[in-house]
């Protein structure tokens, strides 16, 4: 049945063949003309083939030869097919292995890239670090160099105001110091004024007693109870001046003139006390001596007088 199906489709081809060998007229091209040809050729031994097995059919041998062949061709084609499927996966474990070598490959670039970007970073953290303790450390500087600066200025304020507050002190206790020499100068002047006022008014006096107890005593009239009541009377004054000296501080400036004003009326006062003993007594030595003292007061008087017009 076989034989026969394969000499029907050789007819067919055949019969193709015919038909295109009418045609073969009408087409003209080359490649085309061979292609006619090897299909008629190519029909003509289908045909001769089926012809064959029709008319000398096989026999056992042949066709168990054949079943050998066909059995060999059947493991030959099993043993390519294995060893295709063999190389295959061999080719397939290849695959794989190579997909596993660039999967490797892909891993250690994405290791290596993770790597290098923790190392960048870790850099960059490093350098930001810097970066931040230097701006830290800058920060500190600048506050200690304004801490520095704040003290100093305090401390120079601080010196500032101390010597200000020294100025001011010296310069009150200058004012206070001028004011006090003022004051005192003004006290002294005061004094002195008082002094010589005292000393003016004081020292009329003594010269109107020394005056009119002189006069009595020049034109003296022994006897005359007249005379002897007004020399009484002069004398008492000119002891009453002498005993009560200028009622007034003595300022230092005028402490020499005092004392030598002291010292005539002690004088004075001596005088005015021996002579009325020495009148009574009629004693010319007492009288004497009362003059001599009354010319020695009168002499220091001078002096004193002298040396306070001199410092006025």
């Amino acid at each position: 049945m076989f034989i026969g199906m394969v000499g029907l489709i050789g007819a067919i081809v055949f019969f193709i063949a015919m038909i295109g060998t009418i045609v073969i007229k009408k087409y003209r091209s080359r490649l085309k003309k061979f292609a006619i040809i090897f299909g008629s050729c190519l029909s003509v031994f289908i045909v001769s083939l089926t012809l064959s097995h029709i008319f000398y059919p096989i026999t056992a041998e042949q066709q168990a030869e054949m079943d050998k062949q066909a059995e060999e061709k059947k493991w030959l084609a099993a043993k390519k097919e294995e060893k295709q499927k063999a190389e295959k996966a061999k080719i397939e474990e290849e695959k794989i292995a190579e997909k596993a070598k660039k999967e490797k490959e892909k891993q250690l670039v994405a290791e290596a890239k993770e790597k290098e970007k923790l190392e960048k970073e870790a850099v960059e953290k490093a350098e930001a670090d810097r970066l931040k303790a230097e701006e830290e450390q800058r920060k500190k500087e600048e506050e200690e160099k304004k801490k520095i600066e704040e003290e100093q200025r305090k401390k120079e304020e601080e010196e500032k105001k101390k010597i200000e507050e020294e100025q001011r002190k010296k310069e009150e206790e200058k004012k206070k110091a001028e004011a006090e020499a003022r004051k005192a100068e003004t006290q002294q002047k005061v004094l002195e004024s008082n002094y010589r006022s005292a000393y003016a008014t004081h020292s009329k006096k003594l010269t109107d007693s020394l005056n009119q107890t002189g006069n009595l005593l020049v034109n003296n009239k022994i006897g005359d109870e007249e005379w002897t009541i007004k020399l009484a009377a002069s004398l008492i004054m000119l002891q009453d001046v002498t005993q009560n000296p200028p009622n007034a501080q003595v300022p230092d400036k005028f402490k020499e003139v005092n004392s030598l004003y002291l010292q005539a009326l002690e004088k004075f006062n001596q005088s005015a006390k021996l002579t009325p003993e020495a009148l009574d007594e009629g004693n010319t030595k007492k009288m004497q001596r009362a003059t001599n003292l009354m010319n020695d007061g009168g002499e220091i008087l001078k002096s004193a007088n002298s040396l306070l017009k001199e410092m006025m």
